[in-house]
């Protein structure tokens, strides 16, 4: 497989880990943190901080643009950083809560850099094969005009 096809690959399923996490959290943050005040319990937190983040290698992150790089990084270590903080608080519950809300601010302005990063890097990927489908028409297009003033 080229590698433009497995950076756009790689490109867009970390665009639709990134939402969807995002959104899991925006929307299922605070009712997860009633529960551990609730409950005592945070096997929720498995299912609200699912991610493929973790999965891919350097290997695989070497094809992304280095300024993407950071802001999927950044993005992920202050997810990483809320998660722990719910797996080993012991606080009370007003001050969980007002550690996720702050938490959640942070997270939401990474979460736009990065799918500003994201996009970019996408569409930028999209141009590049636009003008390669251009310049393969084009030359298509000499191939047929050329034959046709061979075949005359």
């Amino acid at each position: 497989m080229d590698n433009e096809v497995y950076q756009r690959r790689i490109l867009i399923i970390l665009r639709a880990d990134a939402q969807d996490l995002f959104r899991r959290l925006d929307v299922h943050l605070r009712e997860s943190v009633s529960i551990l005040n609730l409950k005592r319990t945070r096997e929720h937190f498995r299912d609200l901080f699912k991610s493929r983040f973790h999965t891919f290698t350097a290997g695989e992150l070497k094809l992304i643009d280095e300024a993407t790089i950071v802001a999927v990084t950044e993005f992920y270590r202050e997810i990483d950083e809320l998660h722990w903080f719910l797996t080993h608080t012991q606080d009370q519950p007003q001050m969980i809560l007002d550690r996720c809300e702050k938490a959640l601010k942070i997270v939401r302005t990474h979460f736009d850099t990065l799918i500003l990063h994201l996009e970019a890097e996408l569409d930028q990927g999209e141009n590049l094969v636009e003008s390669q489908r251009d310049e393969d028409s084009s030359i298509h297009l000499k191939s047929d005009a050329e034959f046709d003033i061979l075949s005359e």
